[in-house]
């Protein structure tokens, strides 16, 4: 039994993996003020692992507080990082370790599922994307606010405009699909 940790930017997710299965999965944004009595709750009520690992692109001080409630339930957390070369994957950046970690696990997942070329999407407080040829070898990619990011940021800056949620657009070769400023702007990136 592992506790598996993913502290982005706006929230720690967590699954509890047995035999390679997962069993059990969750959420807590970190800046509600009571994060950290949540997560001592929330693992307080998990199964008890041999071992956790943790990979973060949020700051040292937030990833030393997970860990150090972890360690509070007896199990000491593994740090996970980006490595220039590993299980079949080289890393294009010159520094290796400049690319997050969430985006290096998602390179190794896919690579995992068979040779690509892949081409490798997240979603969360970014937009990411990595492309990762045939043999291996990270090509580079891009980061970028998340529509609702960019949505955020001019509603704020602009607020005179009406940004909501965009409108809903449709062909006759596809399903109905929401486009916004921000959804069409990512697609010409």
């Amino acid at each position: 039994m592992e506790w598996l940790f993913d502290l982005g930017n706006t929230r720690l997710k967590w699954a509890v993996l047995d035999a390679g299965r997962i069993v059990e999965r969750g959420a807590l944004a970190h800046a509600e003020g009571n994060f950290e009595r949540a997560l001592a709750d929330r693992l307080e009520a998990l199964p008890h692992p041999s071992r956790a690992l943790l990979a973060s692109v949020a700051g040292e001080d937030l990833a030393a507080r997970v860990a150090a409630i972890t360690a509070t339930h007896g199990v000491v957390c593994e740090r996970v990082r980006t490595q220039a070369e590993a299980a079949g994957i080289r890393i294009a950046y010159a520094e290796p370790a400049r690319l997050g970690v969430d985006r290096y696990l998602s390179l190794l997942g896919a690579w995992r599922r068979g040779d690509g070329p892949w081409l490798v999407a997240g979603v969360g407080t970014a937009l990411t994307i990595d492309l990762l040829a045939m043999d291996g070898l990270h090509l580079g990619g891009m980061i970028a606010p998340s529509p609702t990011l960019m949505r955020e940021a001019l509603a704020r800056r602009a607020p005179q405009l009406d940004v909501g949620e965009g409108e809903r657009a449709t062909s006759p070769r596809t399903r109905p699909m929401r486009w916004s400023p921000a959804a069409t702007s990512l697609r010409s990136a």
